[in-house]
Order: structure tokens, then sequence, then C-alpha cells
């Protein structure tokens, strides 16, 4: 490609995301190019962010993702990675004085995105629950399904966020209190999601550290001791998040 080509190619994609004046501005059709980019982020955004947009209806959605098209213009043609940063924006977190919990609910739109376009794990080489023996879980350790997502928020924002897409409310104003963990999997074609409590989230969070599965269940009982950690570990494998199992080197 000539130097000048390329030189060409970058001042016109900037012009047409930058939405400042600019020498293409005189050329006819120029301002189609820039309304079609626009146009174009802000679709990506709504489709990432279907439980924001579900919260804000669609014309609040829409300003309040033009405000970041403007503030923070794609870098690249791909936007499947263009929203990574939308929770953080400003004007969302400034709408969740009335609307509680919608930076966090953005956060899980964004993971739910996440495991969605993960790559499908290789086929399964490890063990079994079945091929552990119980001596053996203190040198055994889980590998997560390359689309499992996880995190615990101060919020009751996991609670509202699968209300809302599972359709149990229709909005956020009143939500539950307290804080909660979610996960989220794609064990079987389409992603899962599921509030999870403190010990379940502990033990993913043992687990995804590498750490054996008798070490992370007895960090996540030692922090809560009135809990039996069976039934979590349980629920872990029956969601799908664990892809298999490994037997850890000996050092």
């Amino acid at each position: 490609m000539h130097a000048d080509l390329a030189t060409f190619q970058r001042d016109f994609a900037a012009a047409i995301l930058s939405g400042g004046e600019s020498e293409f501005d005189r050329w006819p059709g120029f301002a189609v190019y820039r309304n079609n980019s626009a146009m174009a982020a802000i679709e990506a955004l709504a489709g990432a962010y279907p439980t924001v947009r579900k919260i804000l209806g669609e014309f609040g959605f829409r300003m309040l993702a033009l405000d970041f098209f403007r503030s923070n213009p794609p870098t690249n043609p791909v936007l499947a990675s263009y929203d990574d940063r939308f929770a953080a924006h400003g004007d969302l977190r400034t709408r969740s004085a009335r609307f509680p919990c919608l930076t966090d609910i953005a956060r899980i739109d964004r993971m739910q995105i996440e495991s969605h376009l993960a790559h499908d794990p290789p086929d399964a080489a490890g063990l079994t629950v079945s091929q552990i023996a119980d001596v053996e879980w203190a040198q055994a350790k889980a590998v997560l399904h390359s689309a499992t997502r996880f995190r615990w928020f101060a919020t009751p924002a996991p609670i509202a966020w699968l209300a809302l897409r599972q359709n149990a409310i229709e909005d956020v104003a009143s939500p539950p209190r307290g804080a909660s963990g979610i996960l989220l999997t794609r064990p079987f074609g389409a992603v899962e999601a599921m509030v999870i409590d403190r010990v379940e989230f502990l033990l993913l969070h043992g687990l995804a550290q590498g750490r054996s599965v008798a070490d992370a269940a007895l960090r996540a009982a030692k922090a809560h001791p009135e809990e039996n950690v069976g039934a979590p570990f349980k629920r872990l494998l029956d969601s799908g998040a664990i892809h298999y199992f490994e037997k850890m080197e000996l050092n």
C-alpha cells in the first residue's frame, strides 16, 4: 500500500469519526458516511446492551449511545469490541442516580457478550468428577469453560439483570437490596446465566486462580464456616462452568 493512500485512508476515517470540521466536509455525500458511522456504532451498542436499553427506553438509550460515540469514537471498523468502555461512561453513572444498579447491569450485559463471543473450548481431554477419588481433590484443579464469566457485585444488579431478561420485572426503580454475584457460561451453545452466592463466587475465584479443588473449597468454607460447600460445588458442576479437571503436577 502506498504511503499517500494509507495517509488518506487514515485521515478519512478520522474525519468520519471525529464529528468536527475537516477538509472532507465539502465532498458530496460525506455527511452520509459520517451518519452511517454513527448509526452503526449506536446499533452495535444497542445489540450489546439490551438490558440497559430496556431500562432507559429506546430514545433514552440512543441519546446515551450517541453521546458515548461522540466522546469515544471507534478506533477500527470492527465494532465487536467497541463497547468495552461503555459501562464506565460518565453519563451512564449519572443516570444511575435514577436507575439503581444501572452501571453494574451494563457490566453484566458486557459479560454476556464476552461469553457469547468466546471461542468454543477444545474437546475435553481431562478428567470428570467420577474419575477423581476423594483423596485426590487436593491434587486436582478445574479448567473452566472458555465462555465462563463471573463477578461479585456490591449491588443486587445480578438479580435485577436476570429478572429483566426473563421479563419478571419491568424496571429497576425499586430493586432488591444486597450484594450478589452472577455466573455466565455457554455449555450447550446459548449463554446461560445464574445468580450465585458468596460461597459459589469464592469457589469459582479460587478455581480460576489455579488452586486445587480442595484448597478452593477450604478457603471458601473458612470464609463462611456456616455453609456446606458441597451443594455450591455441585451447582457449579451442573452449570457447565467447569469444562474438566486435571491432575496438578507435584513440585
